[in-house]
């Protein structure tokens, strides 16, 4: 157990390193009221959460979810609109960690993306005909610590 937290604190310090994710504490994420009506999961929430650096710029919400470069299956990826009055929007990865919501709307979104056992990743998803084709959302699960 003590070797899979250092395995995870050292992978979270790597990606922190690289600049793809910055470390974020649960409790102030959800008083700036970011994690409203995202789901919530004591266990999952234990292990910590990490923002994305950057909004991703993209035409449709699809992308690919990965753990040390490997697919990562079952994982919760949860979309709001900005405003306050958006609903959530749910996928889950399948077994190749791809996911797609549908029928977005261009506009400014938040994300969450969820797995037992990692810290959850947040962000923002712009989505914008002006987008790249080809552009996805990639996101890389660090453990949780």
């Amino acid at each position: 157990m003590r070797l899979a937290r250092i395995a995870g604190l050292s992978t979270l310090m790597c990606c922190l390193a690289m600049g793809a994710v910055s470390q974020e504490r649960y409790g102030k994420a959800e008083s700036d009221g970011e994690l409203e009506r995202f789901v919530k999961n004591s266990v999952i929430g234990a292990y910590g959460i990490v923002r994305a650096e950057k909004p991703y710029l993209v035409r449709s919400v699809q992308g690919l979810v990965v753990f040390a470069d490997e697919p990562k299956a079952n994982v919760v990826f949860e979309l709001k609109s900005a405003d306050a009055a958006g609903k959530v929007r749910r996928a889950r990865t399948d077994h190749l960690g791809r996911f797609r919501i549908r029928h977005v709307s261009p506009g400014q979104y938040l994300f969450k993306a969820t797995a037992e056992g990692f810290a959850s990743v947040i962000g923002k998803v712009v989505v914008s005909p002006k987008a790249l084709p080809e552009a996805q959302i990639r996101i890389t699960l660090p453990l949780g610590v």
